[in-house]
């Protein structure tokens, strides 16, 4: 069903969807306001606007909505003015401004967020360090710089922040190399190196973080040896390694949305010409592909796991509809809209998120 037509002039580009506490935070534009902060309690009544934080239709792009300090903080994107951390209670009177980044000395912009041991870490940047790893509690008095990474005005430029057994983990750059896989227990000392993933002079490029059966899923390449594969770690180098070179050679799979489902990963990965639906438990013997018949659909995307099945994007054709799985061939079928008028209406899709009993996503399944 239609939740609510946003934008009487055209579509709202609904964006950044997320579910904090059953409540689901994402940007939209009305045409008016531009692409401002909304949410939704999953009835028509229940969608509004909270604030126009940027008056007039230019759009404060909010988006990275996370729970914290019982409020929802969120990014806010202000252009050339660079990025903003505001909260919400879920009021226009209780959406504010967090933290001014003139009152922090030096700090020039910063994005990244991710909530860790009751503090935001995040990306800052300063002419002097470059983009770092830093902390906040939401205080100009409480933000300082966790750990310089690379010292010097280069910068490790910490992202993809993804929380696993108590620890976070995040991509980082160094000279030495390169992009690779790294982890803080939230002070300076506990900051190092997981693994040098391709111990040659390229980058391990880890990305697409997620957990699922007890480990760390991810994508990565170790160099020409296996291209962009999935790899998998317990928080050890020893404990990190491929878990299957799906394209063997240096071609690569390039697995992407990767889900925890029915104790396993689930994922997309593109082998023999084609974007297929894969899972693992995190062995070479345990990662298969969902062996659907390859007319049944194309490019399937967006997986989100939610009660018991799958949802995702994919094609026939050219037509880009909303499919799901409950993990089996049979299991597997397309959830067709009784009066859509509209070829692909999920053809602009950006994600499919799960919120309590509902998923939400944007879609244009009728052209007025």
């Amino acid at each position: 069903m239609l939740l609510k037509d946003i934008s009487a002039s055209g579509g709202s580009s609904p964006a950044a969807i997320t579910c904090v506490d059953g409540v689901v935070y994402f940007s939209a534009d009305d045409f008016t306001h531009g692409a401002e902060l909304w949410m939704s309690d999953g009835t028509t009544a229940g969608t509004v606007l909270i604030k126009d934080i940027v008056p007039g239709q230019v759009g404060s792009l909010p988006s990275n909505f996370m729970a914290f300090n019982d409020r929802v903080y969120f990014d806010v994107n202000l252009g050339a003015d660079g990025h903003r951390l505001w909260s919400t209670d879920g009021t226009e009177a209780g959406t504010r401004f967090e933290l001014d980044l003139d009152g922090v000395q030096g700090l020039t912009s910063y994005s990244n967020f991710a909530v860790y041991n009751n503090m935001i870490l995040f990306t800052g940047a300063t002419s002097a360090m470059g983009g770092e790893l830093w902390m906040t509690d939401g205080t100009v008095e409480g933000t300082a710089l966790l750990t310089e990474i690379v010292p010097g005005s280069l910068g490790s430029n910490p992202n993809k922040f993804t929380e696993y057994n108590g620890l976070l983990y995040f991509a980082a750059s160094t000279p030495a190399i390169d992009v690779e896989l790294w982890v803080t227990d939230g002070t300076a000392a506990g900051t190092h190196l997981v693994k040098d993933i391709d111990e040659s002079t390229g980058s391990g490029a880890p990305s697409d973080l997620a957990v699922a059966n007890g480990l760390l899923y991810f994508r990565a390449t170790d160099g020409s040896m296996h291209g962009s594969e999935l790899w998998v770690t317990d928080g050890t180098t020893e404990g990190t390694h491929l878990v299957k070179d799906i394209v063997p050679g240096g071609g690569g799979s390039t697995p992407r949305y990767m889900v925890a489902f029915n104790n396993e990963v689930w994922f997309t990965a593109f082998s023999n010409g084609d974007t297929e639906i894969w899972h693992s438990d995190g062995t070479e013997a345990g990662t298969s592909k969902l062996a659907v018949p390859p007319e049944l659909y194309v490019q399937p995307s967006d997986l989100a796991a939610h009660a018991g099945y799958i949802y995702f994007t994919a094609s026939i054709g050219t037509d880009k509809q909303l499919w799901m799985t409950d993990g089996t061939p049979t299991g597997t079928v397309q959830i067709v809209h009784p009066t859509s008028t509209v070829l692909s209406p999920l053809a602009s899709t950006n994600g499919i998120t799960s919120c309590g009993a509902t998923i939400f996503f944007s879609a244009n399944y009728d052209g007025t």
